[in-house]
């Protein structure tokens, strides 16, 4: 699949997946709320050297982590100053949406 939004793989080390997000709550009828794509690599190393790989992944998961609880420790703070009626007050985060009249439009 190619289009503007998706991407295609260009030899036989990669390759690009299509996501769709699914939402299903008791907020909202089940529907798929968004389109997506995932690309992933192929990386021809040895098992050493992707132990390492390994290795580095988790310590920078450890790392992300850390800061992800720094972050939301300081979303907090501002959420608790602002109180709960400005904070529900506030509107809702609503998912980008596409502007289909330049999905139509050709490429250059």
């Amino acid at each position: 699949m190619r289009n503007k939004f998706v991407a295609h793989a260009v030899n036989n080390f990669e390759h690009a997946v299509v996501v769709a997000y699914l939402a299903d709550s008791a907020f909202e009828r089940r529907n798929i709320s968004r389109l997506g794509q995932m690309h992933a690599e192929i990386l021809p190393v040895s098992e050493d050297r992707l132990l390492d790989l390994v290795g580095l992944c988790k310590r920078f998961v450890i790392h992300i982590n850390r800061r992800l609880r720094a972050a939301l420790s300081d979303v907090e703070r501002e959420l608790r100053a602002l109180g709960l009626d400005e904070v529900y007050a506030m509107p809702d985060l609503a998912p980008p949406e596409i502007d289909l009249a330049r999905v139509a439009k050709r490429r250059r």
